[in-house]
């Protein structure tokens, strides 16, 4: 799973190394004791504590929770707030549907200015939000909608 960036969840809280190493250091557990506590070896708790991808499978999670002696729990976190994400989905769209009228007003001789363009993105991206938001959903949620 990739993260974005310039979202609150670029900060690493909620990666399973990150999680796993505060609790292995609030019991007082060094990695050697956790490792023979898990059935592993210390340079697998070591990647685990400082992956930034999240990538560890959930047995091995399975594993190191039962050797700090916890409950391993999964939870989903949005990549994007929701709203944040729907507002770029809107952008893009509205852009999308001014650039392709442009173009067609242009072949006509027509072809609105820079700040008649600008207003209607705004107008359509509000519009887009209001009346047909769940156009978002069927996307996808296409990232080049």
């Amino acid at each position: 799973m990739k993260y974005r960036k310039n979202t609150i969840f670029t900060d690493t809280w909620f990666l399973p190394g990150k999680q796993l190493k505060q609790v292995r250091k609030e019991l007082g557990m060094t990695q050697e004791q956790l490792a023979a506590r898990s059935g592993s070896h210390q340079h697998v708790i070591a990647r685990i504590e400082n992956d930034t991808t999240g990538s560890v499978r959930l047995s091995t999670l399975k594993k190191m929770a039962k050797g700090l002696g916890c409950q391993l729990s999964v939870t989903f976190v949005p990549v994007a707030l929701v709203e944040e994400d729907m507002k770029a989905w809107s952008r893009r769209l509205a852009e999308k549907l001014v650039k392709i009228s442009s173009g067609n007003m242009a072949m006509e001789l027509q072809s609105p200015g820079q700040k008649v363009r600008a207003r209607e993105i705004e107008r359509l991206q509000q519009e887009i939000l209001k009346k047909h938001r769940s156009a978002f959903w069927a996307s996808g949620r296409n990232e080049n909608a």
